[in-house]
Formats: structure tokens, sequence, C-alpha cells
């Protein structure tokens, strides 16, 4: 998942280089031209996951679920770079970084089974490892038209990716034999989203001659193409070298709601701290705890693309600066 990570730095560094740009030519322009650019940290809530048992023992009694890696929390990015003239405006926004990570363990003396259509494993005793990973990155661009000067309603497309990794180490004996068992998910979003956004309640002068408090808000839909790629391997370190390795592609109509709430203080007619309170709710994306209980690669291979819906929530803070 390294070079997963990467993405997201090439994509600020694109961002970054974008917004040089346009500071050049917000300079250049008349009066009727305004740039603006935002940026600030992220908080991202991640709903939890479903029961899904991922390991059994002997038994049937379970030893890791998936209820037990949620995700919960992750840090994050998000920047906005936008030009109006007139009535009309453009605007490039990123959200990204945001990567979680939650782990557990169990001991079984009466063995350990990864809980595929047919099960995984062995009766000997073991100690079992769960890593869960997942990453968002979202890219956007967006035209925009003032109908009224506090509010905006916007067209766009939308790239946004959701890429995941659960791995279940199964160390036999312990130290008899070590069992990686490996699943990865590839959601790659591309798609076209419309929405509003404006400043609802203003107060001029609350501090001192010129600031203001504005409360607003936004609303965003769109319908996406998620391409869906699911790949599951099975090694061990008795036999290295070899294993099973089996994957599956789909492609599935998706659906994103993302809505916030936003409170902005104007400390200069050209400069705002903004505190927003956002939700994104993407349907039809493969989580890759959803694929262990629909797939059974050691039999035939067959590896499941299973689609669920996935929430996040969070708040914002930045700072927006027009010129």
């Amino acid at each position: 998942m390294k070079k997963r990570r990467g993405s997201s730095l090439l994509f600020f560094a694109l961002f970054l280089c974008v917004f040089m740009f346009g500071v050049s030519v917000a300079q250049a322009e008349d009066d009727g031209f305004t740039a603006m650019f935002e940026i600030g940290p992220s908080v991202l809530f991640r709903l939890g996951n479903d029961d899904i048992p991922l390991v059994n023992d002997t038994a049937g009694i379970e030893l890791l679920n998936a209820d037990d890696v949620n995700l919960g929390i992750a840090p994050g990015l998000e920047a906005r770079l936008g030009g109006r003239y007139r009535m009309f405006g453009a605007e490039v926004r990123y959200i990204g970084m945001h990567e979680w990570s939650q782990s557990d363990d169990a001991f079984s003396a009466n063995g350990a089974w990864v809980q595929y259509l047919i099960p995984v494993g062995n009766g000997l005793p073991a100690l079992v490892d769960v890593d869960y990973d997942s990453y968002l990155h979202n890219i956007e661009f967006n035209l925009r038209w003032w109908p009224f000067d506090r509010l905006s309603v916007l067209a766009g497309f939308r790239y946004l990716m959701i890429n995941e990794e659960l791995t279940i180490e199964d160390n036999v004996g312990p130290g008899l034999n070590m069992a990686i068992f490996e699943h990865k998910t590839d959601n790659t979003l591309l798609g076209g989203q419309v929405g509003v956004e404006g400043v609802i309640v203003s107060f001029n002068n609350v501090l001192f001659e010129g600031d203001a408090i504005n409360l607003g808000g936004s609303v965003k839909v769109g319908y996406f193409n998620n391409q869906i790629k699911t790949d599951i391997s099975i090694t061990q370190s008795v036999v290295p070298g070899t294993g099973v390795f089996a994957d599956d592609s789909d492609d599935q109509g998706t659906f994103l709601v993302e809505g916030g709430a936003t409170i902005g203080y104007n400390i200069t007619p050209n400069i705002a701290v903004q505190l927003r309170y956002q939700l994104m709710w993407i349907e039809n994306v493969a989580l890759a705890p959803e694929q262990v209980p629909a797939s059974e690669p050691w039999a035939s291979g067959m590896v499941s693309t299973e689609t669920e819906g996935v929430f996040y929530h969070g708040p914002w803070l930045g700072i927006n600066v027009s010129f």
C-alpha cells in the first residue's frame, strides 16, 4: 500500500502548482475577477464494520470479527482553489491523506480457520493477527453559477479512490508455519455531481468594523462508475515462493451524497477562518472484510467483489484567502 500513499503527495504537489498559477492570473485580471484559496486539516470518522466473522477455531468459536478492527478516525488534508468572474466561476478541490489503520490478535489452542465460503486453516494451536488499512483520496473540478450573491449552484466531475487491505497472519504452532492471507480492494470512482452552496445568515461588525460571522451550508449529489478490483493471496513460510493468488474485477454504478455546515469568521474582507462539519455517504463500495465470507480462493479461485455503503463524517478547520 506504500504506492497508494505516494499518490496523495502527487495530488498535493499538483494542487500547489495550480494554486501558484491561479494567484498570478488573479493579479493580472481586472477588478471583476476574484481568486480564492483555502486549506486546512480535517478529521474523518468512518462508520464501523458489519458483523463479519473473519477467523474461527475448529469448534466454530469466533476468534476475530470485522467489528474488532473498526477504523475510527483519521487525520487528513482538504484544500480548494477557485476563481470567480461576475456570476460564473470554477474550482478544484482535494480531499486526502486520510489513512485509517487498526489491528487485533487472538490465541487459539484449538486451531484457526479463515472464514471463506470453504474455510481454510488447521487444528493446531495458533496466534492470529489481523491488520486492516483503508485510504481515501478525492479530487474534483466544479463550475459555479451565482444566481444570488450568497448562493451558488455547481456542476462538475469527481475522481475518488478508496483502497483497502485486510491481512490475516496465522502463526501456526506458534513457530511451525506462518500463513498470510491478504485481501486488497481498489475502488476507483469517476463521474459527475451537482450541488448548491451558500451563506444562510451573516452578522456584520461583530467585534470591530469590517468583520463578519457567516453561517452557511452545502449539499452535493453525484453518480459515478466504480471500477472495483479485488486481490486475494495465501502464502506460507514452509513453502516460500508459492501460494494461492486470485483476483476479480467489476464495474458498478455508485451514488454519493455529501453535505456540510460551515461557520466562518472574516478577519478582513480577504481573509477568513472557517470551521465546517461535513458528512459523506458512498454507496456500492468494495470493503476488504466483506470479501472474506463471499470468496473461495483456495478451493476454486473464486474472489468476491461484494459492495457495501460507507459513511464518513468529521470536522474541517481552515483558512480562506481571496484576492
